[in-house]
Protein backbone atom coordinates (compact mmCIF):
# COMPACT_ATOMS: atom_id res chain seq x y z
CA UNK A 1 0.00 0.00 0.00
CA UNK A 2 2.71 2.35 0.64
CA UNK A 3 4.04 1.64 -1.97
CA UNK A 4 0.86 2.24 -4.25
CA UNK A 5 0.28 5.86 -2.69
CA UNK A 6 4.50 6.77 -3.19
CA UNK A 7 4.10 5.93 -7.02
CA UNK A 8 -0.17 7.97 -6.90
CA UNK A 9 2.13 10.93 -5.16
CA UNK A 10 4.99 10.92 -7.64
CA UNK A 11 1.88 10.68 -10.99
CA UNK A 12 0.29 13.84 -9.12
CA UNK A 13 3.71 15.80 -9.14
CA UNK A 14 4.64 15.01 -12.61
CA UNK A 15 1.18 15.69 -13.56
CA UNK A 16 1.48 19.37 -11.88
CA UNK A 17 5.05 20.48 -12.78
CA UNK A 18 3.51 19.12 -16.84
CA UNK A 19 1.02 21.16 -16.44
CA UNK A 20 2.80 24.35 -15.05
CA UNK A 21 5.65 23.91 -17.76
CA UNK A 22 3.03 25.11 -19.90
CA UNK A 23 1.99 28.12 -17.96
CA UNK A 24 3.32 31.08 -18.41
CA UNK A 25 3.22 34.74 -17.08
CA UNK A 26 3.93 37.94 -19.29
CA UNK A 27 4.88 41.36 -18.51
CA UNK A 28 4.55 43.69 -21.68
CA UNK A 29 6.59 47.07 -21.95
CA UNK A 30 10.01 48.29 -22.12
CA UNK A 31 12.97 45.62 -21.90
CA UNK A 32 14.64 48.50 -19.05
CA UNK A 33 11.67 48.21 -17.16
CA UNK A 34 11.05 45.47 -13.74
CA UNK A 35 9.20 42.78 -14.13
CA UNK A 36 6.77 41.70 -10.79
CA UNK A 37 8.20 39.37 -8.29
CA UNK A 38 7.71 36.25 -8.70
CA UNK A 39 5.73 35.45 -5.61
CA UNK A 40 2.88 37.72 -7.53
CA UNK A 41 0.22 35.88 -8.96
CA UNK A 42 -2.17 38.17 -10.30
CA UNK A 43 -5.79 37.33 -11.16
CA UNK A 44 -4.96 34.35 -12.18
CA UNK A 45 -3.61 33.58 -8.76
CA UNK A 46 -0.19 32.19 -10.39
CA UNK A 47 2.79 33.18 -8.90
CA UNK A 48 6.11 32.18 -10.50
CA UNK A 49 8.97 33.67 -13.01
CA UNK A 50 7.79 36.52 -15.42
CA UNK A 51 8.69 36.63 -19.02
CA UNK A 52 9.36 40.71 -19.84
CA UNK A 53 7.89 40.63 -23.85
CA UNK A 54 8.59 44.19 -25.79
CA UNK A 55 6.04 45.29 -27.90
CA UNK A 56 8.35 47.52 -29.86
CA UNK A 57 8.47 47.33 -33.80
CA UNK A 58 9.87 45.48 -35.82
CA UNK A 59 8.29 42.38 -33.74
CA UNK A 60 10.49 40.45 -32.33
CA UNK A 61 9.36 36.03 -31.16
CA UNK A 62 10.38 36.47 -27.70
CA UNK A 63 10.96 32.75 -25.86
CA UNK A 64 8.80 32.47 -22.69
CA UNK A 65 10.30 31.51 -19.28
CA UNK A 66 9.19 28.70 -17.48
CA UNK A 67 7.17 30.08 -14.67
CA UNK A 68 8.97 27.56 -11.85
CA UNK A 69 12.69 27.61 -13.06
CA UNK A 70 13.28 30.77 -15.32
CA UNK A 71 14.85 28.48 -18.00
CA UNK A 72 14.04 29.07 -21.36
CA UNK A 73 10.72 26.87 -23.15
CA UNK A 74 9.95 26.30 -27.00
CA UNK A 75 6.83 28.71 -26.55
CA UNK A 76 7.27 31.77 -27.73
CA UNK A 77 4.96 34.73 -27.84
CA UNK A 78 5.49 37.82 -31.18
CA UNK A 79 2.99 40.67 -31.68
CA UNK A 80 1.39 42.63 -34.98
CA UNK A 81 0.66 46.47 -35.30
CA UNK A 82 0.35 49.04 -32.50
CA UNK A 83 2.24 51.73 -31.51
CA UNK A 84 5.41 50.50 -28.82
CA UNK A 85 5.43 50.25 -25.62
CA UNK A 86 4.99 53.02 -22.95
CA UNK A 87 5.24 54.30 -19.51
CA UNK A 88 3.06 56.31 -17.42
CA UNK A 89 4.14 56.26 -13.69
CA UNK A 90 -0.37 55.82 -12.51
CA UNK A 91 -0.45 57.24 -8.79
CA UNK A 92 -3.17 54.61 -7.89
CA UNK A 93 -0.93 51.38 -8.59
CA UNK A 94 1.93 50.32 -6.47
CA UNK A 95 4.22 47.66 -6.28
CA UNK A 96 3.95 44.45 -8.08
CA UNK A 97 0.89 45.71 -9.72
CA UNK A 98 2.53 49.05 -10.88
CA UNK A 99 5.10 47.07 -12.37
CA UNK A 100 2.55 44.66 -14.24
CA UNK A 101 0.00 47.52 -15.39
CA UNK A 102 2.40 50.92 -15.47
CA UNK A 103 4.19 49.93 -18.82
CA UNK A 104 2.07 48.42 -21.69
CA UNK A 105 1.80 48.48 -25.31
CA UNK A 106 -0.25 51.34 -26.93
CA UNK A 107 -2.53 49.28 -29.30
CA UNK A 108 -3.04 52.46 -31.19
CA UNK A 109 -5.90 53.02 -33.63
CA UNK A 110 -6.05 49.73 -35.37
CA UNK A 111 -6.17 46.13 -34.60
CA UNK A 112 -2.89 44.46 -32.53
CA UNK A 113 -2.59 40.14 -32.70
CA UNK A 114 -0.53 38.45 -30.25
CA UNK A 115 0.51 34.89 -31.00
CA UNK A 116 1.40 32.24 -28.60
CA UNK A 117 3.18 29.39 -30.51
CA UNK A 118 4.38 25.93 -29.47
CA UNK A 119 2.20 25.09 -26.70
CA UNK A 120 1.22 21.79 -25.83
CA UNK A 121 -2.70 20.60 -26.95
CA UNK A 122 -5.20 21.13 -24.36
CA UNK A 123 -7.63 23.22 -21.91
CA UNK A 124 -6.09 26.88 -21.14
CA UNK A 125 -7.83 30.01 -19.30
CA UNK A 126 -6.14 32.78 -20.88
CA UNK A 127 -6.16 36.27 -18.88
CA UNK A 128 -5.18 39.15 -21.10
CA UNK A 129 -4.51 42.83 -19.25
CA UNK A 130 -5.78 45.83 -20.94
CA UNK A 131 -6.59 48.74 -18.31
CA UNK A 132 -4.79 51.73 -19.67
CA UNK A 133 -2.70 53.60 -16.82
CA UNK A 134 -3.30 56.93 -18.51
CA UNK A 135 -6.99 57.32 -18.57
CA UNK A 136 -9.99 55.10 -16.87
CA UNK A 137 -11.90 56.55 -20.16
CA UNK A 138 -10.08 54.04 -22.38
CA UNK A 139 -11.30 50.72 -23.17
CA UNK A 140 -9.82 47.65 -24.79
CA UNK A 141 -11.43 45.29 -26.43
CA UNK A 142 -9.90 41.76 -26.08
CA UNK A 143 -11.27 38.68 -28.11
CA UNK A 144 -9.37 35.40 -28.13
CA UNK A 145 -9.62 33.40 -31.28
CA UNK A 146 -12.00 30.27 -30.70
CA UNK A 147 -12.23 30.87 -27.74
CA UNK A 148 -15.77 29.50 -25.05
CA UNK A 149 -16.54 33.07 -24.52
CA UNK A 150 -16.95 36.30 -26.63
CA UNK A 151 -14.50 39.05 -26.64
CA UNK A 152 -14.37 41.25 -23.66
CA UNK A 153 -14.05 45.23 -22.83
CA UNK A 154 -11.53 46.04 -20.25
CA UNK A 155 -11.06 49.42 -18.22
CA UNK A 156 -11.80 51.73 -15.69
CA UNK A 157 -10.29 53.12 -11.95
CA UNK A 158 -7.67 50.36 -10.45
CA UNK A 159 -9.96 49.96 -6.88
CA UNK A 160 -6.87 48.42 -5.54
CA UNK A 161 -7.26 44.72 -7.03
CA UNK A 162 -7.84 43.08 -10.18
CA UNK A 163 -11.30 42.78 -11.25
CA UNK A 164 -12.42 41.13 -14.58
CA UNK A 165 -13.74 43.84 -16.86
CA UNK A 166 -11.48 46.43 -15.52
CA UNK A 167 -8.12 45.39 -15.62
CA UNK A 168 -8.10 41.98 -17.61
CA UNK A 169 -10.34 39.71 -19.76
CA UNK A 170 -10.65 36.30 -18.73
CA UNK A 171 -11.03 33.38 -21.53
CA UNK A 172 -11.25 29.55 -21.60
CA UNK A 173 -9.65 27.55 -25.06
CA UNK A 174 -9.21 24.15 -26.44
CA UNK A 175 -5.72 24.38 -28.01
CA UNK A 176 -5.35 21.86 -31.04
CA UNK A 177 -2.79 22.98 -33.08
CA UNK A 178 -0.11 24.42 -30.49
CA UNK A 179 -1.04 28.16 -31.19
CA UNK A 180 -3.34 30.87 -28.92
CA UNK A 181 -3.95 34.17 -30.72
CA UNK A 182 -5.52 37.24 -29.45
CA UNK A 183 -6.68 40.08 -31.63
CA UNK A 184 -7.52 43.47 -29.27
CA UNK A 185 -8.38 46.67 -30.02
CA UNK A 186 -9.69 50.02 -28.95
CA UNK A 187 -13.55 50.00 -28.16
CA UNK A 188 -13.56 53.59 -26.22
CA UNK A 189 -11.06 56.14 -26.66
CA UNK A 190 -9.85 59.19 -24.90
CA UNK A 191 -8.96 61.99 -26.73
CA UNK A 192 -6.10 60.66 -28.90
CA UNK A 193 -5.24 57.82 -26.11
CA UNK A 194 -6.26 54.67 -27.21
CA UNK A 195 -6.21 51.07 -25.79
CA UNK A 196 -3.27 48.98 -24.04
CA UNK A 197 -1.75 45.72 -23.30
CA UNK A 198 0.04 45.15 -20.26
CA UNK A 199 0.60 41.24 -20.38
CA UNK A 200 -0.76 38.00 -19.94
CA UNK A 201 -1.21 34.95 -17.91
CA UNK A 202 -1.40 31.79 -19.33
CA UNK A 203 -2.95 28.70 -17.30
CA UNK A 204 -2.89 25.43 -18.33
CA UNK A 205 -5.88 23.41 -17.34
CA UNK A 206 -5.69 19.52 -15.81
CA UNK A 207 -8.07 17.44 -18.94
CA UNK A 208 -11.39 18.16 -17.55
CA UNK A 209 -13.92 15.33 -17.32
CA UNK A 210 -17.37 15.25 -18.97
CA UNK A 211 -18.69 17.31 -16.34
CA UNK A 212 -16.67 20.58 -14.36
CA UNK A 213 -17.95 22.79 -12.19
CA UNK A 214 -17.63 26.32 -12.95
CA UNK A 215 -18.89 29.78 -11.62
CA UNK A 216 -18.33 30.03 -8.28
CA UNK A 217 -18.87 32.97 -5.98
CA UNK A 218 -16.33 32.57 -3.73
CA UNK A 219 -14.48 35.26 -5.66
CA UNK A 220 -13.04 33.47 -8.54
CA UNK A 221 -15.56 33.92 -11.24
CA UNK A 222 -16.51 37.88 -9.96
CA UNK A 223 -18.04 40.06 -7.31
CA UNK A 224 -21.16 38.76 -5.76
CA UNK A 225 -23.46 41.75 -5.86
CA UNK A 226 -23.24 42.65 -1.91
CA UNK A 227 -20.07 41.31 -1.23
CA UNK A 228 -22.14 38.22 -0.09
CA UNK A 229 -19.32 35.71 -0.99
CA UNK A 230 -19.50 32.20 -0.75
CA UNK A 231 -18.02 29.20 0.17
CA UNK A 232 -15.70 27.37 -1.72
CA UNK A 233 -16.66 26.32 -5.41
CA UNK A 234 -20.10 27.45 -4.05
CA UNK A 235 -22.73 30.08 -5.27
CA UNK A 236 -23.02 34.07 -3.63
CA UNK A 237 -23.96 33.24 0.31
CA UNK A 238 -27.67 33.71 0.98
CA UNK A 239 -29.72 35.07 3.74
CA UNK A 240 -29.44 31.91 5.56
CA UNK A 241 -25.73 32.00 5.76
CA UNK A 242 -25.22 28.17 4.31
CA UNK A 243 -22.37 29.46 2.89
CA UNK A 244 -24.22 29.24 -1.35
CA UNK A 245 -26.18 27.18 -3.33
CA UNK A 246 -24.08 24.44 -4.99
CA UNK A 247 -24.91 22.20 -8.66
CA UNK A 248 -24.10 18.52 -8.49
CA UNK A 249 -25.20 15.98 -10.66
CA UNK A 250 -25.16 12.22 -10.57
CA UNK A 251 -26.25 9.20 -12.93
CA UNK A 252 -25.24 8.32 -16.74
CA UNK A 253 -24.89 10.81 -19.67
CA UNK A 254 -24.59 8.23 -21.72
CA UNK A 255 -27.91 6.34 -20.46
CA UNK A 256 -29.31 9.93 -20.39
CA UNK A 257 -30.58 9.34 -16.17
CA UNK A 258 -28.15 12.35 -15.14
CA UNK A 259 -30.02 13.99 -12.30
CA UNK A 260 -29.17 17.38 -10.55
CA UNK A 261 -29.01 18.50 -7.08
CA UNK A 262 -28.78 22.05 -5.50
CA UNK A 263 -27.77 22.16 -1.73
CA UNK A 264 -27.47 25.23 0.43
CA UNK A 265 -30.71 26.80 -0.28
CA UNK A 266 -33.13 28.46 1.77
CA UNK A 267 -35.55 25.32 3.46
CA UNK A 268 -38.11 25.74 0.97
CA UNK A 269 -37.16 27.34 -1.62
CA UNK A 270 -38.68 27.36 -4.93
CA UNK A 271 -36.14 26.64 -7.67
CA UNK A 272 -35.54 26.84 -10.93
CA UNK A 273 -32.94 24.19 -12.95
CA UNK A 274 -31.31 26.15 -16.17
CA UNK A 275 -30.11 25.08 -19.08
CA UNK A 276 -27.68 27.49 -21.52
CA UNK A 277 -25.26 26.93 -24.43
CA UNK A 278 -22.71 29.44 -23.50
CA UNK A 279 -20.14 30.38 -20.72
CA UNK A 280 -21.20 33.81 -19.84
CA UNK A 281 -17.93 35.56 -19.08
CA UNK A 282 -17.96 38.14 -17.08
CA UNK A 283 -20.59 36.16 -15.53
CA UNK A 284 -23.83 38.37 -14.81
CA UNK A 285 -25.33 40.02 -11.26
CA UNK A 286 -28.58 37.96 -11.55
CA UNK A 287 -30.61 38.59 -8.02
CA UNK A 288 -28.29 37.99 -4.85
CA UNK A 289 -25.88 35.84 -7.40
CA UNK A 290 -23.86 35.59 -10.16
CA UNK A 291 -24.68 34.02 -13.35
CA UNK A 292 -22.65 32.08 -16.10
CA UNK A 293 -24.83 29.88 -17.46
CA UNK A 294 -26.01 32.29 -21.22
CA UNK A 295 -26.75 31.92 -24.75
CA UNK A 296 -30.34 29.90 -25.99
CA UNK A 297 -31.55 29.63 -21.88
CA UNK A 298 -33.81 26.64 -21.16
CA UNK A 299 -35.97 26.54 -18.03
CA UNK A 300 -36.00 22.46 -17.44
CA UNK A 301 -37.60 22.64 -14.50
CA UNK A 302 -39.04 23.57 -11.30
CA UNK A 303 -39.40 22.33 -7.82
CA UNK A 304 -39.34 23.41 -4.21
CA UNK A 305 -36.22 22.49 -1.60
CA UNK A 306 -36.42 19.81 0.96
CA UNK A 307 -34.33 20.82 3.58
CA UNK A 308 -32.39 22.82 1.51
CA UNK A 309 -31.64 20.72 -1.02
CA UNK A 310 -33.80 20.48 -4.53
CA UNK A 311 -33.34 17.74 -7.17
CA UNK A 312 -34.46 17.26 -10.32
CA UNK A 313 -35.52 15.49 -12.42
CA UNK A 314 -37.20 12.86 -10.22
CA UNK A 315 -39.86 10.29 -10.75
CA UNK A 316 -42.20 11.14 -13.81
CA UNK A 317 -39.78 14.27 -15.02
CA UNK A 318 -38.35 13.87 -18.25
CA UNK A 319 -34.86 13.10 -18.61
CA UNK A 320 -32.60 16.27 -18.90
CA UNK A 321 -32.26 15.71 -22.55
CA UNK A 322 -35.31 14.28 -23.17
CA UNK A 323 -36.68 17.91 -21.40
CA UNK A 324 -34.05 20.01 -23.76
CA UNK A 325 -35.85 18.62 -26.57
CA UNK A 326 -39.25 19.67 -25.79
CA UNK A 327 -38.01 22.84 -25.16
CA UNK A 328 -36.60 23.13 -28.37
CA UNK A 329 -32.72 22.52 -27.64
CA UNK A 330 -31.91 19.15 -28.79
CA UNK A 331 -28.59 18.39 -27.50
CA UNK A 332 -26.00 16.26 -30.08
CA UNK A 333 -23.20 14.08 -29.39
CA UNK A 334 -20.47 16.09 -28.44
CA UNK A 335 -22.19 19.21 -26.99
CA UNK A 336 -21.64 21.27 -24.60
CA UNK A 337 -24.17 22.66 -22.06
CA UNK A 338 -23.98 24.80 -18.88
CA UNK A 339 -25.98 24.26 -15.69
CA UNK A 340 -27.43 26.51 -13.11
CA UNK A 341 -30.10 26.41 -10.13
CA UNK A 342 -31.31 29.67 -9.27
CA UNK A 343 -34.15 29.97 -6.08
CA UNK A 344 -36.48 32.22 -3.92
CA UNK A 345 -34.66 33.93 -1.25
CA UNK A 346 -37.06 36.45 -0.05
CA UNK A 347 -35.37 38.05 2.42
CA UNK A 348 -35.31 41.68 0.85
CA UNK A 349 -33.11 43.19 3.10
CA UNK A 350 -30.11 40.93 3.01
CA UNK A 351 -29.36 42.08 -0.31
CA UNK A 352 -31.36 44.97 -1.24
CA UNK A 353 -32.52 46.36 -4.29
CA UNK A 354 -31.36 47.42 -7.03
CA UNK A 355 -28.04 45.86 -5.93
CA UNK A 356 -29.56 42.65 -5.24
CA UNK A 357 -33.62 41.01 -5.51
CA UNK A 358 -35.37 38.22 -3.83
CA UNK A 359 -33.56 35.54 -5.49
CA UNK A 360 -30.14 33.45 -5.70
CA UNK A 361 -28.41 31.13 -7.71
CA UNK A 362 -25.91 28.40 -7.56
CA UNK A 363 -22.78 27.39 -8.66
CA UNK A 364 -22.73 26.04 -12.21
CA UNK A 365 -21.80 22.61 -14.47
CA UNK A 366 -20.00 22.47 -17.57
CA UNK A 367 -21.76 18.99 -18.98
CA UNK A 368 -20.37 18.00 -22.38
CA UNK A 369 -22.92 15.14 -23.57
CA UNK A 370 -21.27 12.14 -25.37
Amino acid sequence: MKSQLILCSAALILASSALQAQSFNVDVGSNSASNPASSYGAAAAQPGVWTRVSSDLPATTTPLLDISTGASTAVTLVTSGGLGNFTVNNFLTNFDDERLLDDAQDVGPGTVSWTFSGLQNGNYEIYTYGWAPDSALIRTNIAVVSATEAAQQVGGTWTGAHVQGVTFAKHTRSVTSGTIQINVNTSVFDGGLAGVINGFQIKRLPDAGPITPFCFGDGSSGLCPCSNFGATAKGCDNSAGTGGAQLLATGSLAADTLQFSSSGELATALTIFLQGTLNQSPAAVFGDGLRCTGGNLKRLYVKSAVGGVAIAPVAGDPSVRVQSSNLGDPIASGSTRFYQAYYRDANASFCPAPTGNTFNISSGLSILWP
